[in-house]
C-alpha cells in the first residue's frame, strides 16, 4: 500500500511486521514496527490501515498522529 509520500509494507520478521519505507524505497529511511501476530492482508480506508492477522480473526487498525501546523 502506499500513499504520496510513504510506502506501507506487512513482513514476516520478527518485531518488524510492519513497515514504512519513504517514496524511493530507501532502506536508511524505514521504519519498522511490531505487530502481536504476523499479518495476513492489508487494506486501507481514508487515513487507517487495516492489518489482518493470520492466525487469529483479529484486525489490528493502524493510524499515524499527523503534524496539524
Amino acid at each position: 500500500m502506499f500513499d504520496r509520500g510513504h510506502v506501507y509494507a506487512a513482513t514476516r520478521w520478527v518485531d518488524h511486521e510492519f513497515a514504512v519505507f519513504d517514496r524511493a524505497l530507501g532502506s536508511t529511511t524505514a521504519s519498522y514496527y511490531p505487530l502481536p501476530v504476523a499479518p495476513q492482508a492489508m487494506a486501507c480506508d481514508g487515513g487507517r490501515i487495516y492489518v489482518l492477522a493470520g492466525t487469529a480473526p483479529v484486525i489490528y487498525e493502524v493510524t499515524f498522529d499527523q503534524d496539524k501546523t
